[in-house]
């Protein structure tokens, strides 16, 4: 019986990771601050957007207490990605959590950083060095978003796997991890009667698996 529960269950979670990867429709309810990262120790040149900017959410991840978004907006006939705080947005909809984890890698070469997975978003305004440090949060296609310094602030940016030393491509987003939101009290959830006989278990809803944050090849 505890075998058959336990396929039931991983059944119900295979189910979600796909339909996570979506972004989420979205609004803002206030002027929109945007931060190259979750917090404000990263980089914020774009400045703050009018409420009016049309958003999606692709992201949220909490740093600090605080939850951020990561959302996509078009500015000035570019594409964006940045970060914003979740007070700042009304979103419906499944919301996959981004990994806080990373590993460290370093640029075989100077490279370009764009502000999404791809050089159809923009790219930033300055370039990443050769042998540069830099955290790998996750690969989206060829693209790793990392963490580095830029000057006396954190910024994140994309990068081709091309340019760093141990990251390779993959087919689905691990920076999109779904990570389980916070699970409810005892007794917050129902049960319901599984073989007739008096053994129950919670019901469960739809609860994501997380993912490995990023490949790498070992020498």
């Amino acid at each position: 019986m505890k075998k058959r529960i336990a396929l039931i269950l991983l059944a119900l979670m295979l189910l979600i990771p796909e339909a996570g990867l979506a972004n989420v429709s979205a609004y803002l309810n206030q002027k929109m601050a945007t931060r190259s990262g979750p917090g404000t120790k990263y980089t914020e040149e774009l400045g703050t957007l009018s409420q009016s900017t049309p958003i999606t959410v692709v992201a949220q991840i909490e740093t600090g207490g605080t939850i951020w978004y990561q959302v996509e907006f078009t500015l000035n006939s570019k594409l964006y990605r940045t970060y914003t705080g979740k007070k700042r947005v009304n979103a419906s909809g499944f919301i996959p959590w981004e990994s806080p984890d990373y590993t460290e890698d370093t640029l075989t070469a100077g490279s370009k950083a764009y502000y999404g997975p791809g050089e159809q978003y923009a790219a930033r305004r300055k370039s990443v060095g050769k042998n540069a440090s830099v955290r790998v949060f996750g690969v989206e296609g060829n693209w790793a978003l990392c963490e580095y310094r830029e000057e006396n602030k954190w910024a994140r940016g994309y990068i081709h796997v091309d340019h760093l030393a141990n990251t390779v491509a993959l087919r689905l987003p691990p920076s999109r991890c779904l990570l389980p939101p916070p699970l409810p009290p005892p007794g917050a959830l129902p049960s319901i009667s599984l073989t007739g006989r008096g053994i129950s278990a919670p019901i469960i809803t739809a609860m994501p698996i997380a993912m490995p944050a990023m490949m790498r090849i070992l020498p």
